[in-house]
């Protein structure tokens, strides 16, 4: 395919995957956020509002892989999977499948000893997900590999490489501070962005803020790391491993306290 044409079989599938993330989270965010979302009490029928959500996601998305596929090449972030599954007709082998989603199973796993037995303890108010169907905490991991990180890696991380590279004239690919200095500042946006929503769950105490901040920081530099080294799938696939652990794993043997210490 050559490199000069905007890649729209990428895009499409892309978009798609994007669209089925958004549809497939709306359950788990009902469950945690219901209450504040005061379903009971909307101004149109819920099926309308559902619409409406989808809708506005689905643009917004849409503009995310547009500009991240037109940052991507320039800002030196790679899709060899897509691109050679669908320009090259060649099937991606397993171990481009099996070595970042092992990566994901690790980091998912120090995630939740963490959060269980060094964090969790000395906060409140945190929300179970052990009454949750499997389903939805599935859906919220199909989210959480795909759209997130179109919105992290696909466009901020390429947005933030391609700032780099015009103040210091340093190509990403052949300067490694630049990239980490880009996998940093991208990292901590991605921490930062749950804080909000962990407000309207939990009072949000020093340590439950760190918490955030470093646990979901340092998985955002595995993930920008193997986004760089390995591709943007193999970020999908690490991120998806790795909520698979924290949402679906591990509500089944773990339990969140419900005292401080």
């Amino acid at each position: 395919m050559p490199k000069t044409r905007y890649p729209w079989r990428i895009f499409w599938v892309l978009l798609a995957a994007s669209v089925a993330g958004v549809i497939g989270v709306l359950p788990y965010i009902f469950s945690l956020f219901g209450k504040l979302l005061d379903l009971d009490n909307l101004t149109m029928p819920l099926p309308a509002f559902v619409a409406v959500q989808i809708m506005h996601s689905s643009i917004a998305f849409g503009m995310v892989v547009v500009l991240g596929l037109l940052l991507a090449p320039k800002a030196g972030v790679e899709l060899p999977l897509l691109r050679e599954w669908l320009y090259d007709g060649r099937r991606p082998d397993a171990a481009s499948l099996w070595r970042p989603a092992v990566v994901g199973l690790v980091v998912g796993a120090i995630t939740v000893l963490l959060l269980f037995f060094v964090f969790l303890p000395r906060m409140s108010g945190w929300p179970s997900e052990a009454a949750l169907p499997v389903w939805k905490r599935f859906l919220a991991c199909v989210y959480g590999g795909i759209n997130e990180e179109l919105l992290m890696r696909l466009f901020l991380f390429s947005l933030v490489l391609w700032l780099l590279h015009k103040v210091t004239r340093k190509e990403p690919r052949s300067s490694t501070a630049v990239f980490w200095v880009g996998n940093i500042i991208v990292a901590v946006l991605f921490a930062g962005a749950y804080l909000p929503a962990a407000a309207k769950l939990i009072e949000m105490t020093p340590i439950a803020i760190f918490a955030i901040i470093f646990l979901k920081g340092a998985a955002g530099l595995v993930f920008g790391y193997l986004c760089w080294v390995r591709g943007f799938e193999a970020a999908v696939i690490a991120h998806f491993s790795a909520d698979f652990v924290l949402h679906v794993i591990a509500p089944l043997f773990f339990d969140v306290p419900v005292t401080t210490s």
